[in-house]
């Protein structure tokens, strides 16, 4: 599986890689090429033909955020389900 199909800044792909380090492996790399898909989009609608720090950002925050709510609702449902009522306040 290729996760780059453009050229990438170093420090663009030295902080994407790292964002995604403490991500379980079984997970890492199916959402490193999804977010991966989606930075260099970004850097193509800035017509770069180099993703920059900028595009990792930009490309990266939406789908970053939703899974970790979408996650963490989940930890909550199960939860609940069990028994043990998470205090939200």
């Amino acid at each position: 599986m290729k996760l780059k199909r453009m050229p990438w800044d170093e420090k663009a792909w030295r902080a994407f890689q790292r964002a995604f380090s403490p991500m379980p492996p079984d997970f890492r790399i199916g959402a490193m090429q999804k977010v991966a898909e989606n930075v260099e989009q970004v850097a193509r609608k800035r017509n770069s033909k180099v993703v920059e720090l900028e595009d990792v950002y930009n490309g990266s925050k939406d789908i970053l955020a939703a899974k970790a709510e979408f996650m963490y609702n989940s930890l909550v449902e199960a939860l609940k389900i069990e028994g043990y009522i998470v205090d939200e306040s």
